[in-house]
């Protein structure tokens, strides 16, 4: 990753987010995040006022490491805590227990941690909407200053895929996912939270995710490591997935670019319409109007309260956030 880095000094200027994530780079050692996060800095400098998030697990949330990270200049800390009861936990397949979660937010908040994010899961087979609602009084309690509620995706090749293909398990129907996403939202809006994008909640709008706000504005990014993907002026590049891969282009002092597309202005509009209808500040109607209907359309949804038309904008309700896709699929 530091050869990575250095094959990308000078392209970009200074950086005002560093995300740090997925997976849980919090397993590495002090001395491996030392170095990483020292050397990014060299690299690929940030602005002294930069959001720089990580994300960790309850059980690699160790006190040291944690301050160690807040030395190495990490202002945000995202933690996986998935759920506030043990039986979703077990089910979810996690190493830890809640008494793991409530310890490592402890710890965030004795070293300094300011802006702290929660991620919880819901919406599996057989999970009860009261244990949910549960979960998310309890995270509220906690006082987060950010929480992002996603609803479980199973993907093919996980052990979640295995089990959906074996019929051990099934998906909720559209109407639980409906019910479990509209009680979300009102549980956290109730309690002060800002609902800004349909899996995410901040105490304000000072704490809304600066890092992740930039892939829902199309806003230029590069990502580092395998798998990850970039963005800039309507290029679309990623990674090898693959880490031999990876590891042998970087060893040729060649960037591990697998693939790349260049975008038309065609496929940025449906983009820019799919990412905006999924944040409270919907899409501009300007681009709505190149759809032959988009009168029609939009009066259609309006009236069946989808969405509301505020400033020159078309923006989700509530339940328009429930089939967000589907609003965006109307301009097509």
């Amino acid at each position: 990753m530091r050869r990575e880095m250095d094959r990308y000094r000078g392209w970009f200027p200074p950086f005002d987010s560093v995300y740090i994530g997925g997976g849980t780079p919090s397993v590495l050692s002090a001395d491996l995040l030392s170095d990483l996060l020292r050397h990014l800095r060299v690299a690929l400098p940030w602005q002294t006022a930069a959001e720089v998030t990580i994300e960790a697990n309850p059980e690699t949330a160790e006190l040291d490491k944690l301050a160690l990270l807040r030395e190495l200049g990490v202002t945000r800390l995202s933690l996986g805590l998935q759920s506030l009861n043990n039986v979703d936990l077990c089910y979810l397949g996690r190493q830890h227990g809640i008494d793991a979660g409530f310890r490592a937010i402890a710890a965030a908040r004795n070293v300094g941690f300011d802006q702290l994010s929660i991620d919880l899961i819901y919406g599996w087979e057989g999970q009860l909407l009261a244990s949910w609602e549960d979960t998310l009084k309890q995270a509220v309690a906690l006082r987060p200053e950010h929480i992002s509620c996603y609803q479980l995706t199973i993907e093919p090749r996980t052990v979640f895929g295995q089990r959906l293909a074996r019929g051990e398990i099934a998906m909720i129907s559209d109407e639980e996912q409906r019910l479990f996403f509209i009680r979300t939202s009102e549980i956290l809006t109730a309690r002060g939270y800002l609902h800004y994008e349909v899996s995410n909640f901040a105490v304000d709008a000072g704490h809304i995710c600066r890092h992740n706000m930039k892939y829902w504005q199309r806003t230029p990014y590069l990502g580092l490591g395998p798998a990850a993907h970039s963005f800039q002026t309507g290029r679309r590049w990623w990674n090898f997935r693959n880490l031999t891969k990876y590891i042998e282009y970087l060893n040729r002092d060649s960037l591990p670019i697998e693939d790349e597309e260049l975008l038309s202005s065609d496929q940025q509009r449906l983009e820019q319409i799919f990412l905006g209808f999924r944040t409270h500040d919907g899409v501009s109607v300007v681009l709505l109007q190149q759809h032959p209907c988009w009168e029609q359309k939009l009066a259609q949804l309006e009236q069946e309260r989808l969405i509301r038309l505020e400033g020159g904008r078309a923006i989700a309700t509530l339940t328009g956030w429930a089939v967000a896709d589907q609003l965006a699929l109307q301009f097509i």
